[in-house]
């Protein structure tokens, strides 16, 4: 059984958990092992995934975010796609 601990980054399976087994739009469980599986990103994937690193220092990749996301700096080193 799965629980839903945010519904864009992870899902723990726990033993006889009853609650709720899915993860948002644009994202894929993937299963792990007896214990653990995971929600993945599977949209946009010319963009940086929500949650994504988007820029700093030494970045050298996208700094665009997917949609409902905007780069938001954190520091020198490093900006990440959060939700808008």
């Amino acid at each position: 059984m799965l629980m839903v601990v945010h519904e864009f980054l992870w899902l723990s399976i726990v033993t006889g958990w009853t609650g709720p087994t899915q993860c948002g739009t644009g994202w894929t469980c993937t299963y792990n092992n007896d214990y653990f599986s995971q929600c993945l990103y599977t949209g946009d994937t010319t963009k940086n995934q929500p949650y994504g690193q988007c820029g700093g220092r030494g970045w050298t990749g996208s700094t665009e975010c997917s949609k409902g996301y905007y780069c938001a700096y954190s520091n020198e080193f490093f900006s990440q796609c959060l939700p808008n």
